[in-house]
């Protein structure tokens, strides 16, 4: 195995490690500082209007799509 192949293994396995920890650390954060960002599609031909609302956690990073007919709790809960 060539040293570039061996740095490039070594580096993706703490990777995908730290993404693992990120994961665990998102699941655990009541994300409460958060930045929102809401979105319509309301020029449908067939007039089913479709509203969004994208969070994003300031503190541990993580981004999410709530739909106001899907997710009905978490959008309510943002807007």
């Amino acid at each position: 195995m060539n040293e570039i192949k061996q740095v490039f293994t070594y580096l993706k396995e703490r990777e995908d490690w730290y993404k693992e920890q990120i994961r665990v650390l998102q699941t655990q954060c009541p994300h409460e500082n958060v930045e929102t960002k809401r979105g319509a599609n309301t020029d449908n031909w067939d007039y089913q209007d479709f509203y969004w609302v994208v969070v994003k956690c300031l503190d541990c990073g993580m981004v999410a799509r709530y739909d106001s007919k899907e997710h009905r709790e978490q959008y309510r809960k943002y807007c």
